[in-house]
């Protein structure tokens, strides 16, 4: 008898932990479920706010390389000008000269 109550404490037991291993993988594979998506979540916004950055710096440094052609552009202007006015000047001198 002792025997048999034994059997069957033993089988209570193990159907006992199967049941709470079981319960326990269950509950394992939910909060991997849920966490793995999120972790997943977190980098890929870090990656997407990278991108955005670097996209951000481009942009950045292609709109400083327009200005300074810009001001570049706006430097030669200014010298032409100025050989303009010279040669302007020379030639109306250089007439003055001629009706004279």
């Amino acid at each position: 008898m002792s025997n048999k109550k034994e059997n069957q404490t033993s089988n209570l037991i193990r159907a006992v932990l199967s049941t709470e291993v079981k319960f326990i993988i269950a509950i394992i594979g939910f909060v991997i479920g849920v966490v793995s998506p999120y972790y997943q979540m977190r980098q890929d916004v870090a990656l997407i706010q990278k991108d955005i950055s670097i996209i951000n710096s481009n942009h950045l440094s292609h709109t400083q390389d327009l200005t300074q052609d810009v001001k570049d552009i706006a430097v030669f202007i200014q010298n032409q000008q100025q050989q303009i006015t010279v040669l302007q000047t020379q030639q109306e001198s250089i007439l003055k000269n001629l009706n004279n």
